[in-house]
């Protein structure tokens, strides 16, 4: 944190968005701290294992020296040994308190659990003493996976924010800085000559009792085009029966989808919903499951097929529809986008061939004189 001595000059400078604290060199302890939306004045005064943490007031609303006055007041009361603002004055919460409580309210809580383990060597520590520093390295140390080290950024960011909307106090921004690895599109796709023989594969482990629900469970996954940990996660209770639709619940990085169930996977859903009910479709040994990666590895070596991730199943439904086709607005609606710009980013080596396509169609509707 930048040391400075507050003026009203170097106030009237900083606009909310910057994401950054000041400590000022006049009055101890006395900070400035600068969010998305907000700039605010603070006071922290650290006494043996007791942080004091008080929000004076937010600028300008509270002009600077009415704060530097609340400030000395408030110190005065530190060293009197006074109870200042008891609801402030709090034990300092370690980030793995903050880590399982996120975890706790999310719904593929082994995806995130396996993403913010990338921090556990920083668990114990209290989280005004992690610095973005610390958060940097582990960073960087992932940069080999980019997509990896990028999602780590954002869980973290996203489990200090919620935990610290739950205590109603203001945690530092420990991801301040950090830029996220700009990643190459993967375009591998299920192609056309390997689906029948991985289809055939998972159709014939479905009929086997051990194997029957990882099988079903990629198979899912092939026909609605949705993430894993949303397969995984699937629960009867989120089926919309007579629409046959599957409400997908959103968390904090990923937003909610209605999805529509085609045949080939209303069959699957019908089915595991009579032997489980409202609860999880899929289990392995009684419990939720949690990973299938190994199952469709295995699947593809049986099959020779080389390089196709799990992941890849879900572009490859998108590619598949665009190239029978699908609108973009289809496939973005349908494999849950954010945004029809996300679904052409994703899928822009497709476009062109696809416009190719319409304008040679369009072209020869124009020769034969039809509009």
């Amino acid at each position: 944190m930048e040391k400075v001595k507050l003026t009203a000059t170097f106030m009237k400078k900083l606009t909310p968005g910057m994401s950054v604290r000041y400590a000022d060199s006049e009055i101890p302890g006395l900070q400035v701290r600068v969010l998305a939306q907000s700039i605010s004045f603070y006071l922290r005064k650290r006494q043996k294992e007791t942080i004091h943490e008080i929000c004076l007031g937010k600028y300008p609303d509270m002009p600077l020296e009415e704060a530097r006055t609340a400030a000395l007041d408030k110190l005065g009361a530190l060293a009197n040994y006074q109870d200042i603002n008891a609801a402030s004055s709090r034990k300092i919460p370690l980030l793995r308190e903050a880590f399982e409580f996120y975890i706790s309210t999310q719904q593929n809580q082994s995806c995130v659990k396996s993403t913010l383990s990338h921090f556990s060597h920083l668990h114990n520590k209290r989280i005004v003493d992690i610095s973005s520093d610390e958060i940097r390295s582990v960073f960087e140390s992932m940069k080999s996976t980019p997509y990896a080290a990028n999602n780590a950024i954002k869980y973290l960011s996203a489990a200090l924010n919620k935990f610290s909307r739950q205590l109603q106090i203001e945690l530092p921004d420990l991801t301040s800085g950090i830029t996220l690895y700009k990643t190459v599109p993967r375009t591998r796709i299920m192609r056309e000559c390997e689906a029948p023989a991985i289809l055939e594969k998972l159709k014939s482990l479905s009929k086997q009792p051990l194997y029957q629900e990882q099988a079903e469970a990629l198979l899912l996954m092939i026909y609605t085009g949705q993430r894993k940990s949303r397969v995984l996660g699937i629960r009867g209770d989120q089926i919309d029966t007579e629409f046959r639709r599957w409400d997908v619940p959103g968390n904090d990085i990923k937003r909610p989808v209605q999805h529509a169930l085609n045949d080939f996977s209303w069959e699957i859903v019908e089915r595991r919903m009579k032997e489980r009910g409202s609860g999880y479709l899929f289990l392995w040994r009684g419990k939720p499951m949690k990973d299938c990666r190994k199952t469709f590895a295995t699947v593809c070596r049986l099959c020779g097929i080389e390089e196709l991730h799990i992941h890849d199943l879900r572009r490859s439904l998108g590619s598949w529809m665009l190239s029978s086709g699908a609108t973009i607005e289809e496939v973005s609606k349908t494999l849950g986008h954010s945004s029809i710009r996300v679904t052409e980013q994703v899928y822009a080596h497709l476009l062109p061939s696809k416009g190719r396509a319409a304008t040679t169609t369009a072209i020869a509707a124009m020769n034969k004189g039809k509009a």
